[in-house]
């Protein structure tokens, strides 16, 4: 850790935490993995991800989407928390 992080976060980083979190990581990865997908879709090129409806690619896609959703809702409740 920095100076400058010992002194904001003397008792640890929450964020940082949460982010190196493997289920978030993971998580992180798989919605960028989706955003690019869906911007080949736009531009018209072949879809990288094939997904049937009840597909592991769909489930592990909406897995990941309400991870990506509880850390966005642990963000801005720390926001609040912290103003």
């Amino acid at each position: 850790m920095t100076l400058m992080n010992d002194l904001k976060y003397p008792f640890g980083n929450p964020y940082k935490e949460r982010l190196e979190d493997y289920k978030t990581f993971t998580a992180l990865k798989n919605v960028v993995k989706l955003a690019k997908d869906k911007l080949r879709y736009v531009k018209g090129e072949p879809e990288e991800l094939m997904m049937m409806s009840e597909s592991a690619d769909a489930i592990n896609a909406e897995l990941s989407v309400s991870e990506i959703e509880r850390l966005i809702e642990y963000i801005d409740a720390k926001k609040e928390t912290n103003t």
